[in-house]
């Protein structure tokens, strides 16, 4: 079987990616090179799987080539690295197209640099209207701000326009936010990984930036007072008010944020729980499966629609030691089918067998 790091990644497209890479292939602007098309049109019937034992270097070339042709391991390794090297275009040009922010800022910045001033002024415009649409709020929001404030200040510097506002001050203020947010954020995982693994990092950096945080509040920036929040239950873990405040903020802000991100959020909370909970405070047990429930009515619990392993025993097992026998057989029998088909069965029968005879 020929594998490849091209075949391997060939395999993780999806079949709308396999389609568009085709077409993607066959735009001249992207490749002009004719057998790049033929190699892929080749390999295309032995998508996504490529474990047929046809599908060798052999027969590859002899498809490719002709069987006139002795085979030549350079000659085909050539044609297979133009493919890669277009495979691997085609997933940055298409994560490129869902990202509509990335779009809207590389095309006023060329605008800019093109003094193209009127066309410039109007994305700009469209620009902040649609990155400051009611919604997220979260370290990239502030991000992209920052970008294209930095154009606004950028195009003013260049043209002396004083009846444009270069928005210097919101420059600042944009890419203050987005460091010290994704500071915080990386430092609560530091902080949680040091809590639960003999692991060291370097910290110099936080050692100056945690005092500046706690001087202000920062309540008007939900994705710096959350990490605050977050950082508060890692570092004073007697203090259980904070959990409750980063129970209602995240509630409160959820959909400013990604929902993976939101997950991560809840994933501190549950972590901090199960920490109080093998300290003794078995208050904690209940606030636990109260935050089970939550993740399950907001469906951010599932992974790629799926349940994992480790989550289902988890919600199981605390609803089992709060007596919620109820609770437990209702979602054994309701999410028995967002396990993995490989393990589906054999997790719901094992669960199921926990719980007690309901009447």
């Amino acid at each position: 079987m020929l594998n490849t790091k091209l075949v391997q990644i060939l395999a993780a497209l999806s079949p709308r990616e396999f389609k568009s890479f085709e077409q993607y292939v066959a735009s001249p602007y992207f490749n002009r090179n004719k057998q790049v098309g033929e190699l892929l049109d080749i390999i295309k019937p032995f998508h996504p799987t490529y474990d047929n034992p046809k599908f060798t270097r052999e027969f590859v070339f002899t498809k490719l080539f002709g069987k006139g042709q002795g085979f030549n391991e350079a000659k085909l390794r050539y044609v297979l690295s133009d493919l890669t090297l277009l495979l691997e275009s085609f997933l940055s040009v298409d994560e490129f197209l869902q990202n509509p922010q990335e779009q809207k800022y590389f095309l006023v910045k060329s605008l800019r640099e093109r003094n193209m001033d009127k066309y410039f002024l109007q994305h700009l415009e469209e620009a902040h209207a649609q990155n400051n649409k009611p919604g997220l709020a979260d370290s990239d929001f502030y991000f992209y701000n920052y970008l294209f404030n930095e154009q606004s200040y950028l195009y003013t510097s260049v043209k002396n326009n004083r009846s444009v506002d270069s928005s210097l001050q919101e420059l600042i203020d944009n890419l203050e936010i987005f460091y010290l947010a994704k500071n915080l954020k990386y430092y609560c995982e530091i902080i949680n990984r040091q809590n639960i693994l003999s692991v060291n990092y370097k910290l110099s950096i936080f050692e100056k930036i945690i005092p500046y945080l706690q001087e202000r509040s920062f309540e008007e920036y939900p994705v710096i007072h959350i990490y605050v929040t977050i950082l508060k239950t890692l570092t004073e873990t007697d203090h259980n008010e904070d959990y409750d405040k980063l129970m209602d903020l995240v509630a409160l802000h959820a959909t400013k944020f990604p929902s993976n991100e939101v997950r991560d959020m809840y994933a501190f909370a549950q972590n901090y729980c199960i920490k109080q909970i093998n300290s003794g405070n078995t208050i904690f047990l209940r606030k636990l499966f109260e935050l089970n429930k939550t993740l399950l009515a907001t469906g951010l619990i599932f992974e790629s629609g799926y349940l994992s392993p480790h989550d289902f025993k988890n919600i199981v097992t605390v609803a089992l030691r709060l007596e919620e026998f109820e609770f437990a057989h209702d979602f054994i029998q309701n999410q028995k089918d967002r396990l993995d088909p490989t393990i589906r069965e054999n997790a719901y029968t094992f669960s199921l067998a926990m719980v007690p005879l309901l009447p």
